[in-house]
């Protein structure tokens, strides 16, 4: 499957995902909260950092090399964005990283599921902006979702 295509796919499957994590986090309370937190911190580190890393690569670049201001103006606006999110990631896994859940630790577990929303709204939000303004670019500059330039 192409690179392009896998990563529409992957844009709907985070999306859902992170809308998951999202219901999850605001229904959960205590240890069903802290129990998320390895799968949220799965998520963030390797399937949202590596989908970023794509689209600046792949997506992103194409825009930048082919469109016109405007259209670099939302690649820049994205891009910051993504900066925005992988710092907070970085502060979700250092913080995940800095020691057990005990009881007595409830300030460090109440600041990762406090973390992990924030993370998981500005994801929505991003991806909502992407699906709505950078798609609509891509498609326009020639490009399909299975990432070949129309004739």
């Amino acid at each position: 499957m192409d690179k392009i295509l896998r990563h529409a796919r992957e844009h709907g499957e985070i999306f859902e995902a992170l809308s998951f994590f999202n219901k999850a986090a605001s229904v959960a309370e205590g240890k069903k909260a802290l129990d998320s937190l390895p799968g949220i911190n799965r998520l963030f580190s390797r399937d949202i950092a590596n989908h970023l890393r794509f689209e600046e690569s792949r997506i992103f670049s194409l825009v930048l090399n082919n469109g016109g201001l405007k259209d670099k103006c939302i690649i820049r606006a994205l891009q910051h964005e993504h900066i925005d999110i992988l710092e907070k990631i970085d502060e979700f896994k250092e913080l995940f990283a800095g020691g057990s859940f005990a009881p007595e630790d409830k300030q460090r577990a109440k600041g990762l599921v406090e973390l992990s929303r924030e993370i998981i709204n500005m994801m929505l939000t991003h991806s909502r902006k992407e699906d709505r303004e950078l798609f609509p670019v891509f498609k326009r500059l020639g490009y399909s979702l299975e990432g070949k330039e129309k004739a």
